[in-house]
């Protein structure tokens, strides 16, 4: 008999998207029946993938998180959790894997009585820190700690899931501990050491966590000798420190990069692969901003064309970008205080 794999996440869009689909395809390779449940977005042809999300619950969602920071418990997403928990009766997976349960589209307490009660195993593979805390995703910006015991007043209650009213941090982190306590058969799997040690210590620290680094496809992420992106933005002779997000902000090191083009020569540039259209037109001189690519083969062109890589995020778990870099040849500087560092 096959064994079955349902895979759940917020959508199969993005880099983290090609990574679930990835793990889909290896999962096809070993003849193992497999679904990707997502609630957002559209669906991802190569592989089975089937939205359980609607609209309506989607905006409940979000204005219940706005409202009274209720994200993923009460009201939210009931009805598109249960639809969910119908289509895995029916599927009858082996395993569960859980990658993000943020992101308006999961009622977890739901999700997580239906798995109390079988004996499927469930993986979870955080991408963040949202499972062990009361609100936010991340805390290594502003060294709290609070996670550890008890999470109460959360100092980044405007920070995703932005709540705009109430602070329920302290409720909401009780009830993951419970949500997560019934479920027989859990185990993590960590992108990094740093990771784990910060999961084992928070109320998971008494399940399995295993460490499993990012990968990278290198039949893709390998140099290419092009000359078309320097070409295409007159870089011929200059010295290109780069810079790739999906979202730049503070916290992605956006104002860094801006320092840094107050410090360098006439002979660099700096390209920000990620920008908005406001924050490319409001760019100085010195910086050359492109919108996300999504894919891969022109991202990694675009890593070749670069003298340097630099990711100065404070808050990264371990991103995608720092190995195609690597992958491509290409120097990395890290900010020290980010999670990535085992990377380099």
């Amino acid at each position: 008999m096959k064994i079955k794999v349902a895979q759940i996440h917020t959508d199969c869009n993005g880099r983290l998207g090609d990574m679930i689909v990835g793990i889909s395809l290896a999962c096809c390779s070993q003849d193992i029946d497999n679904r990707i449940f997502f609630g957002n977005g559209n669906a991802y042809i190569k592989v089975n993938s089937i939205k359980f999300g609607d609209d309506i619950d989607f905006w409940q969602h979000v204005i219940l998180t706005r409202l009274f920071d209720m994200h993923g418990t009460g009201l939210a997403s009931r009805r598109s959790t249960a639809k969910l928990i119908s289509m895995l009766r029916a599927f009858k997976p082996d395993i569960v894997h859980l990658h993000n349960m943020h992101g308006y589209y999961l009622n977890y307490p739901m999700l997580f009585e239906y798995l109390s009660r079988t004996d499927i195993a469930v993986i979870l593979s955080p991408h963040d820190y949202w499972p062990i805390t009361g609100h936010c995703a991340q805390f290594q910006a502003i060294s709290c700690k609070k996670w550890q015991r008890r999470c109460f007043a959360c100092p980044q209650k405007n920070q995703f899931p932005e709540s705009r009213y109430l602070d329920s941090s302290k409720c909401n982190h009780a009830q993951k501990k419970k949500a997560f306590s019934n479920i027989k058969n859990l185990h993590l799997v960590a992108l990094s050491k740093r990771i784990a040690t910060r999961y084992s210590k928070s109320f998971l620290g008494g399940f399995p966590i295993h460490v499993m680094p990012n990968g990278v496809d290198t039949k893709v992420f390998q140099p290419v000798f092009s000359e078309d992106f320097r070409s295409k933005y007159g870089l011929h002779d200059r010295f290109v420190i780069l810079g790739v997000s999906r979202h730049w902000t503070e916290r992605k090191g956006y104002n860094d990069f801006l320092r840094i083009s107050q410090m360098i020569d006439d002979k660099s540039i700096i390209v920000l692969v990620g920008l908005t259209q406001g924050q490319i037109e409001a760019a100085p001189a010195n910086i050359i901003g492109s919108p996300p690519v999504d894919c891969a083969y022109e991202l990694a062109s675009i890593y070749s064309s670069a003298d340097v890589f630099i990711n100065m995020s404070l808050e990264e778990m371990a991103p995608l970008v720092n190995l195609e870099a690597l992958s491509c040849g290409v120097p990395v500087i890290l900010n020290k205080l980010s999670g990535a560092a085992e990377q380099v």
